[in-house]
């Protein structure tokens, strides 16, 4: 905590006071798809045809209050500590899958 002093403030140590819970829980990829039935493709000279839809990185649950609770720096002095580092990105995929 910043404090007022006259002393030399390069002795400054790390405290518990910032430590918090980084527990975390993560739903990491949601697909979503629907394959087309055999006998509405084979009339345009397709044998499937599946279109989906999903997203990587879809939520985290935590109570930790920085970007990412697994985005660790590696720190100087030691690792364990939140730098700020960016999260890993929310993507998100619309695809189609034919067979000829």
């Amino acid at each position: 905590m910043p404090r007022v002093t006259n002393a030399a403030t390069s002795n400054n140590v790390f405290s518990s006071y910032f430590v918090e819970d980084g527990s975390y829980f993560r739903i990491q990829t949601v697909q979503l798809g629907y394959s087309l039935g055999s006998n509405y493709i084979s009339k345009i000279g397709m044998s499937k045809l599946r279109l989906y839809v999903g997203v990587n990185n879809a939520y985290t649950f935590t109570k930790y209050s920085g970007y990412d609770p697994a985005a660790v720096s590696a720190a100087p002095i030691g690792g364990g500590i939140d730098y700020g580092t960016y999260p890993a990105p929310r993507t998100y995929t619309l695809g189609v899958n034919i067979n000829f």
